[in-house]
């Protein structure tokens, strides 16, 4: 099989709750180095479908990915960090992905400083990114919760 054939098969394969031919498949394409099948495995062993999770693996994963160029993997990495409570981990990654065009990434940073009122101008510029961004970068979701945050903050 192609590398691209194995992440879709493997895509398949999860989705339909076939999760050892999934992880059989996702190894298979990473040791090809195919920086898809990385991301994926990163997902399944930070989520725990299919696998024991196991937060380790996912983020030695995501660093296998974003090594040779995956920029997913950057926003996947930075989530990982955030579940582990790494906070200047999570922002570094976060940072990565949106220089790299991810406006989700954005929402994510604006979530971070919006612990503290001193950060209110930081939280809005990352909302007004979000909301800058064309519309078929950004899920309707993002968008909304997007909106939320910015007219909260202004009230």
């Amino acid at each position: 099989m192609e590398k691209v054939d194995l992440f879709t098969a493997g895509i398949l394969a999860r989705e339909n709750g076939h999760f050892d031919e999934a992880l059989h498949l996702f190894r298979t394409g990473a040791a090809e180095g195919n920086t898809d099948c990385m991301s994926a495995l990163a997902l399944m062993y930070d989520t725990g479908c299919g696998v024991i999770r196991d937060v380790r693996q996912s983020i030695y994963w995501d660093i296998m990915a974003i090594r040779r160029g995956s920029t997913l993997s950057l926003f996947n990495l930075a989530v990982s960090f955030r579940s582990l409570g790494r906070i200047r981990q999570t922002r570094r990654y976060f940072e990565r992905s949106l220089a790299k065009g991810e406006s989700e990434a954005a929402l994510e940073l604006a979530k971070l400083y919006s612990v503290s009122d001193k950060e209110s101008a930081t939280v809005a510029r990352y909302l007004k990114i979000v909301l800058d961004a064309p519309a078929h970068t950004t899920s309707q979701q993002c968008r909304e919760e997007a909106e939320r945050m910015l007219r909260a903050l202004e009230a």
